[in-house]
């Protein structure tokens, strides 16, 4: 999925907080996080996709972990993530990862993708 421009403008935006950890001086991994008014914080951008783009969940994980303790203190009461690669066992790095900060899964989300008739 492109992610220019609409990416980029995210940057300064109230209520965006955007994460990346270097190894070694270049990027390796990288998380946005929303927190409405209302006080829920919502995070669904990332990159290298866990599971998908990247073999280790590592990453993401310590992430995962600065943006819960940054929400918190700025006020998050609520916080939604998904997992991109769901396994139908609901186990897995990612399920233990997010279960260790504290979530709770709420319900099993199928991927679905559209291709137009003359696409193929």
């Amino acid at each position: 999925m492109p992610t220019s421009p609409w990416l980029l403008a995210l940057a300064g935006r109230r209520g965006w907080y955007h994460y990346m950890l270097r190894r070694e001086g270049a990027v390796a991994a990288v998380r946005s996080m929303f927190i409405g008014a209302d006080g829920v914080a919502w995070s669904g951008i990332d990159a290298p996709v866990p599971g998908i783009m990247a073999p280790s969940f590592d990453l993401d994980a310590m992430l995962g972990e600065a943006m819960v303790r940054d929400g918190l203190a700025a006020g998050a009461k609520l916080f939604v993530a998904d997992i991109e690669a769901p396994h139908a066992e609901r186990n897995g790095p990612a399920y233990r990862n997010y279960a260790r900060l504290g979530f709770k899964l709420a319900y099993f989300r199928s991927h679905y993708s559209y291709l137009p008739a003359n696409s193929g």
